[in-house]
């Protein structure tokens, strides 16, 4: 079993409490993936209307309901190498990696203590982060049994007993009632991911916590504290501040993996004009880093064959952001930066 929760060891060594997100790998056949968000609690403030402030829980927001922007989290932070990752990032410099959607994200750490990031978050866009969250799923030719799942990460959750969150020292109130669990969805885990060296697509997968989703923010500068304990054999916690300057930095190119002849859309259409460059001189795609099915850096045989594979037979979904999501390469390459419609 792979596993992740609040420090990082090994399954011989004796577990450690820890801070916000700090995973922890074991190895052995069944693969489960837990990261928790978890924080020590925020200083006290005057307590704000959640009305005033946050979307209400198991809200729809830009065409995606709470839990389905949990798993597009989760998407978003795992399909990031661990040398880059946001959660690995101590001064907020990779807050925006791979973003680009309509709903900025912000992430945790995965070492314990206490940690302040600055970050720029472009104007107008929600801001949705988790005070507590887990994830669990199966890796390839393991059981997808998405209850098993769903009851992993949801006994994990039922032992947060502390929640609480601040913005520009203002309490938000009602914390407990913003609990969100996904339906089952499907994850690509890049080479050297938080967890293992190799790339894993786990089929099965479902996420559960504690989010919030801000409504946007006036353009300037704002403190956002949070924080999250579990309780129980193996208390957890730290704490985490983001100094947020909301402005208008230059919008980061976006697109969905797969449309590469960038109409908003993922099919055939779209395989056959990269089978088209390829081998009949065919035009470029229109966004050569989303024909880059693989996210591999290249543009080969290699990227309409995957997108096939996903189409029609029953393939991993595409790296970040897979269709249906909207991001940018997390990943550095040759390829030229571009932007395509997406969601």
């Amino acid at each position: 079993m792979l596993r992740g929760e609040a420090s990082a060891t090994r399954l011989w060594e004796r577990r450690r409490g820890g801070g916000a997100c700090r995973p922890r790998a074991f190895a052995a056949p069944l693969v489960q993936v837990v990261i928790a968000a978890l924080c020590a609690p925020a200083a006290r403030g005057q307590a704000v209307d959640v009305a005033d402030l946050v979307y209400p829980p198991h809200a729809e927001v830009h065409g995606k309901t709470l839990m389905e922007w949990g798993a597009e989290w989760w998407r978003w932070i795992l399909g990031i190498e661990s040398t880059a990752n946001p959660v690995r990032d101590f001064t907020g410099a990779r807050c925006g990696l791979g973003q680009g959607g309509p709903v900025f994200f912000l992430a945790g750490t995965d070492i314990s203590g206490s940690f302040q990031r600055a970050c720029t978050v472009p104007a107008g866009r929600e801001i949705f982060f988790p005070l507590s969250n887990a994830v669990g799923g199966a890796g390839p030719g393991e059981p997808e049994d998405c209850e098993f799942w769903r009851r992993q990460v949801e006994d994990y959750m039922n032992a947060v007993c502390e929640l609480s969150c601040e913005l520009d020292g203002q309490a938000i109130r009602g914390l407990g009632d913003h609990r969100e669990q996904s339906s089952c969805f499907e994850v690509i885990l890049p080479a050297n991911n938080l967890f293992i060296p190799e790339s894993i697509c786990l089929r099965t997968a479902v996420a559960d916590g504690y989010w919030l989703m801000l409504k946007p923010l006036s353009a300037g500068k704002h403190q956002l504290k949070w924080a999250g304990k579990i309780c129980g054999q193996n208390p957890q916690g730290g704490d985490m501040t983001f100094e947020l300057t909301v402005g208008e930095p230059a919008a980061p190119p976006s697109f969905s993996r797969g449309d590469s002849n960038g109409d908003g859309k993922v099919n055939l259409s779209d395989a056959v004009g990269s089978l088209n460059y390829l081998f009949l001189g065919g035009a470029s795609p229109a966004c050569p880093d989303a024909a880059d099915s693989q996210d591999d850096g290249k543009l080969d045989i290699a990227d309409p064959v995957y997108l096939l594979n996903w189409l029609f037979l029953g393939g991993c979904v595409l790296a970040w952001p897979p269709p249906g999501s909207c991001g940018s390469d997390p990943h550095e390459d040759a390829l030229p930066e571009c932007s395509a419609s997406c969601p």
